[in-house]
C-alpha cells in the first residue's frame, strides 16, 4: 500500500509544478515538451455477422436456409436415436463374436498353462540348486527333508526315528538326532 501513496504523491505534486508552470491540459505538456498529440485509434468495425445486409435477404433464400437447417436438426436426431436403436438390437458387434470370445478365452487359459510349467520349473530349478549347495556343504540328505521327502507324522512333524535313521546311515549323525532318539 506504501507504493501507492508514494506514486499518488508523485502525480500530485507534477501536477502541482505543471498547473504552477502554467501548463494545465495534456495538449499544453506536450506542446512544452515537443511531443506529438497521439490521435486516438479508429473504431473498430464490427464483426460481419453483427453487420446488417444492405440489402434484405430474399423470402425464397431465407426459406431455403431455415429448410437446410431444420433437415440437418432431424437428421442428426434421426442419426443418433439410429446408433442406439443399432445397439440394443446388437448388429453393431461382429456376426461371430462368440467366436472371437471363445478364442480369447483359450488363450488367456494357454498363457496360464504356460506360466504355471514355468513357475514350476523355475521352482525345481532353483531346489536343485539348493540341493547341489547342500552337497557341497556335506549337509546331504537334510534338503530332502526340506523338500518334503522325510514322512510326517498326524501332527506333521517329521518322525524323529526315521530322521534318525537317515542320518546315521550317511554316517552324519548330529546332537539334535541324538537328543531325539534318546526321547
Amino acid at each position: 500500500m506504501a507504493t501507492a501513496t508514494v506514486l499518488d504523491e508523485r502525480s500530485r505534486r507534477a501536477l502541482e509544478r505543471a498547473r504552477a508552470e502554467g501548463m494545465e491540459t495534456f495538449e499544453d505538456v506536450c506542446g512544452k515538451m515537443g511531443w506529438a498529440i497521439p490521435e486516438p485509434p479508429p473504431p473498430p468495425e464490427p464483426h460481419w455477422s453483427e453487420v446488417d445486409p444492405a440489402e434484405p435477404e430474399p423470402p425464397k433464400t431465407r426459406a431455403a436456409r431455415k429448410l437446410w437447417r431444420t433437415g440437418f436438426y432431424i437428421l442428426s436426431w434421426i442419426d443418433y436415436f439410429g446408433e442406439i436403436f443399432a445397439y440394443q438390437l446388437g448388429i453393431t458387434s461382429p456376426k461371430y463374436q462368440y467366436v472371437i470370445d471363445e478364442l480369447i478365452s483359450i488363450q488367456d487359459e494357454m498363457d496360464a498353462e504356460a506360466e504355471a510349467e514355468q513357475e514350476a520349473v523355475e521352482e525345481a530349478a532353483r531346489i536343485e540348486a539348493a540341493a547341489a549347495a547342500a552337497e557341497e556343504e556335506g549337509v546331504g540328505e537334510a534338503v530332502d527333508g526340506i523338500s518334503g521327502n522325510v514322512p510326517e507324522n498326524e501332527m506333521g512333524y517329521a518322525k524323529a526315528d526315521e530322521i534318525e535313521d537317515d542320518s546315521v546311515e550317511q554316517g552324519t549323525t548330529t546332537e539334535s538326532s541324538q537328543q531325539l532318539s534318546e526321547v
